[in-house]
């Protein structure tokens, strides 16, 4: 448990990537409530650092992918061509990156960058990650205009979106 104290108004509690308790506080909140908070959410702790846990064992478990950031390019850079094409959205490179937090960026020069870690998702995936990137050309927010361009060229995005947010953790 690590307690971590700010100017902030109230208390948080955070399950790190480790399963170990983060408590964030204000400076000067007597310990004693910060226990008591604890106390109340106990039920709630358990269940996320169970959860944590368990999707740490599936990590260990599963085989790394051995592919190099050649192939990674050449499969990825495969699928933005195609919808490219199909879109009529027009980007300038493509990089592929050793991001861990995003599966994709379009910055304003439409450069576009995937991770390494990508590659090794099913091809739907990779296809749903080009196409948000590739829509992010015409529409550089999530707007409704967005997921409407999206929807043109995935009507069902919402099931691969939803993959990457309940197995992405297992792509190294």
């Amino acid at each position: 448990m690590k307690i971590i104290r700010s100017h902030r108004k109230t208390l948080a509690l955070e399950i790190s990537s480790d399963a170990s308790l983060i408590i964030r506080a204000p400076k000067l909140m007597p310990i004693f409530l910060i226990k008591k908070f604890i106390k109340q959410k106990q039920n709630w702790i358990i269940k996320k650092q169970n959860l944590v846990k368990l999707r740490n064992q599936k990590i260990k478990s599963i085989q790394p992918s051995q592919i190099s950031k050649e192939e990674a390019f050449q499969k990825i850079s495969e699928r933005v061509k195609y919808y490219s094409s199909l879109s009529g959205f027009k980007y300038q490179n493509i990089k592929i990156t050793s991001a861990q937090k995003r599966w994709g960026s379009c910055n304003a020069h439409n450069n576009l960058n995937f991770p390494l870690r990508l590659s090794s998702a099913p091809n739907k995936i990779i296809d749903y990650v080009v196409i948000h990137e590739l829509c992010h050309i015409k529409e550089k927010n999530h707007s409704q205009n967005f997921w409407n361009e999206v929807i043109k060229l995935m009507p069902d995005y919402k099931k691969y979106r939803q993959w990457l947010k309940n197995n992405g953790y297992s792509l190294k």
